[in-house]
């Protein structure tokens, strides 16, 4: 069930700028939590449980991305720049259940790769000799590369036994030194002057060093790494006892004056396990010990920990606040320029964020280039420059694009994962933003004058860009000499070629299916075979493609097709010399009235607000919004209007019979301090003021508030 909200005060448009964020887990159950934050700040799911009741936490998808480190590893918290309504799921699976039966279970998979397939025990996806298996079991990140070398003299002295002369069956114990030698290893001969320091981590692997220094010295230990792989430092440990302090700046030196094992102590990041708002690491770094609360004054300065963190303070340092002078900081060099007027910033960043991120400071009037986009991008494809949320470059332009700076600019690089195929339409969608700025072009249509279409331009290998006409012209005479060749002209008969097959114009009950065929000469027919399943069991009309040598489309329309439902469909052509089938293809009719409405406009997921206007295209749908733009009379971006009658607020909106027929419910709810767990429906009487069957005109009238304010929001549900 997908559920949005859009809440708005009276009189005022100053809340309307809030947007929701809804934090659930599937299952549901694990983790539930809803927040109102502003648009354009930074937020961060909850820590969510490693295992909770029999099952383990995979990941974290916001909106439907999933989030993860640069290695492909799952991050616990998320965090990410929210700009509208927005969903993040805690996703879990059963801990024992391994869907692959290779002995490594699911959770791990998904956790590290976000896919079975790559986690397969077989599988070495860093290529550094060790398979997952080898990584399961042994309890270390696969995607990260470890490096085994040879060590220095490896010696074993057996216990002493005696040989009896003569025996039948002697029993053998353990024998005497078994030495084995690698790379050269520095001996030291004159041991009473020298010890061995040995630096360890816990968990095993983050740090492990072994040094001889001489006795008395005093040496800087390693600068633990931190964090490391979703694990946090929390100290040195010497003998079990905490060796350093937190005030203390790494590296720590430590005196050596007998032999000496020191262990970096580190904890999952995501631990907390005292429920006092601190993550574990944080508590066990500062006060070497759990159950410090955010109210807690640990040293007795005056200042809680939750005080520390606003000023920015150190909870471990004794801290003042006094009536001051002057305050000056020295930082590092900057250079101001002073006539600002005259000059703009250029701010080039990409969406998703990461890909690109750049700032610069230029004169008013002048060209610059823009930075070239990596393409592709860990699976992501480049689509085009965005100004203002319009295409500021063309496909036929080389990168880098120029650009005049008169103001203050922000341009977007736009990314599409490459994998991405939402109309069924032959094209990757990455490549249909790139060439055409949006979706849903098949095999047929033609992005220019020149006559041909997206098929004939991918069979001869032209340009697909719109500003790229093509044109095949008779030639002349072709001539270049070789060695003497007898030809023999005979045609050589073939049966028909086959292209790609296509879905297009897909409704809840019907679709279009096309395909290239080249008769290659001879007399070719052809139809569609389509089914449930590879075994199709249905075929379409047969058509007569004639006996050229160019590729013509054979094409045939389906209906009466079941809503929400995955359909098989192959080519199958046929001519005097053979058959040819077409590979097995598939496309899945819509299930409901929004995924229309979604596909009319062009648009994607119920959740996501590409307008950015802070309503989600769901909202849209169900309360009859126009998706390409914005209605000016509205004081805010809310559906709807709140007002006064007679002192009693209310509420009047507009809900689309389409949406009501796909099950979607409104609920209208009111809250007078916008916290989670506060908003309620309690005398909220609603009246249907009209429906000419397309929309219904709906006031909804809500009970006063005391305390001169109250903020209301619409609800609406998805099955």
């Amino acid at each position: 069930m997908l559920a949005l909200g859009i809440f708005v005060e009276l009189c005022s448009s100053l809340f309307a700028q809030n947007v929701e964020f809804d934090q659930t887990s599937a299952p549901v159950g694990i983790v539930s939590q809803t927040t109102y934050p502003l648009p354009s700040t930074t937020v961060s799911t909850v820590a969510a449980p490693t295992t909770y009741s029999g099952y383990s936490f995979t990941g974290w998808t916001v909106s439907g991305t999933r989030m993860a480190d640069p290695s492909g590893c799952a991050i616990n918290p998320a965090t990410f720049v929210i700009n509208g309504a927005t969903s993040a799921v805690a996703n879990y699976v059963p801990t024992t259940q391994d869907s692959l039966g290779d002995g490594i279970p699911d959770w791990w998979k998904l956790y590290y790769f976000g896919s079975l397939s790559q986690g397969a025990a077989n599988l070495d996806p860093f290529g550094d000799g060790y398979t997952n298996a080898m990584d399961y079991a042994n309890g270390t990140n696969p995607n990260v590369a470890r490096v085994y070398e040879q060590g220095g003299i490896s010696r074993r002295r057996g216990v002493l036994f005696n040989v009896a002369v003569g025996a039948t069956n002697p029993t053998w114990p353990y024998g005497g030194i078994s030495r084995r030698r690698s790379a050269t290893t520095t001996v030291v001969l004159n041991t009473s002057g020298y010890s061995v320091l040995q630096q360890l981590s816990s968990p095993a692997g983050i740090i492990s060093q072994t040094s001889v220094v001489a006795k008395g010295s005093t040496v800087n230990l390693v600068t633990p790494p931190d964090p490391y792989n979703g694990y946090r430092f929390t100290g040195w440990l010497l003998n079990g006892v905490r060796y350093d302090q937190p005030t203390q700046n790494q590296p720590i030196p430590v005196t050596i004056t007998a032999n000496t094992t020191i262990v970096a102590r580190y904890v999952n990041g995501s631990d907390q396990t005292a429920g006092d708002a601190l993550p574990d690491w944080q508590e066990l770094f500062l006060f070497n010990t759990l159950g410090y609360g955010p109210n807690d004054d640990p040293i007795g300065d005056g200042f809680t920990i939750a005080q520390d963190q606003i000023y920015g303070f150190s909870p471990v340092v004794v801290n003042q606040l006094q009536m001051g002078g002057i305050s000056r900081r020295r930082s590092a060099t900057t250079t101001v320029i002073l006539n600002n007027a005259n000059y703009s910033v250029l701010q080039q960043t990409s969406s998703p964020q990461g890909i690109i991120s750049q700032s610069s400071v230029v004169a008013n009037g002048s060209t610059v280039n823009l930075v070239t986009p990596p393409n592709p991008y860990d699976g992501y494809y480049f689509t085009g420059w965005l100004l203002n949320g319009v295409r500021y470059d063309q496909p036929t332009q080389n990168q880098p694009i120029l650009i005049t700076v008169t103001g203050s600019t922000n341009i977007v690089a736009q990314y599409i994962n490459g994998s991405t195929q939402t109309a069924g339409d032959v094209l990757p969608d990455w490549q249909e933003w790139f060439y055409f700025n949006g979706v849903g072009f098949g095999p047929n249509y033609v992005p220019n004058a020149d006559s041909f279409t997206i098929a004939d331009d991918l069979l001869y290998g032209f340009s697909l860009a719109p500003a790229v006409e093509n044109h095949l012209q008779m030639g002349g005479v072709s001539r270049r000499r070789s060695v003497q060749t007898a030809v023999n002209a005979v045609f050589l008969p073939n049966p028909p070629a086959v292209g790609v097959n296509a879905a297009t114009n897909i409704t809840k009950t019907s679709v279009q299916l096309s395909a290239m065929v080249n008769p290659i000469g001879s007399p070719t027919t052809a139809y569609f075979q389509w089914g449930l399943t590879g075994n199709y069991g249905n075929q379409t009309a047969t058509q007569d493609l004639g006996n050229g040598l160019m590729a013509l489309s054979g094409s045939a329309g389906l209906t009466g097709l079941s809503p929400g439902t995955l359909y098989h469909f192959q080519i199958v052509a046929a001519n005097a010399q053979g058959t040819t089938l077409g590979g097995d293809s598939t496309f899945s009719t819509l299930q409901n009235n929004y995924q229309i409405w979604a596909a009319t406009y062009g648009l994607r997921g119920p959740l996501e607000d590409p307008a950015r206007d802070g309503v989600s295209n769901l909202m849209k749908f169900a309360t009859g919004i126009d998706p390409t733009g914005i209605d000016p009379t509205r004081c805010s971006k809310a559906p709807g209007q709140l007002t006064l009658v007679d002192g009693v607020p209310q509420y009047s909106y507009t809900r689309a019979d389409a949406a009501m027929v796909d099950g979607i419910t409104f609920v209208v709810e009111w809250s007078d301090t916008l916290a989670a767990g506060s908003w309620r429906n309690a005398g909220v009487n609603e009246t249907i003021l009209s429906d000419n069957g397309v929309v219904q005109q709906v006031s909804v009238a809500i009970p006063a508030g005391s305390n001169g304010r109250r903020f209301v929001r619409l609800r609406v549900i998805q099955p």
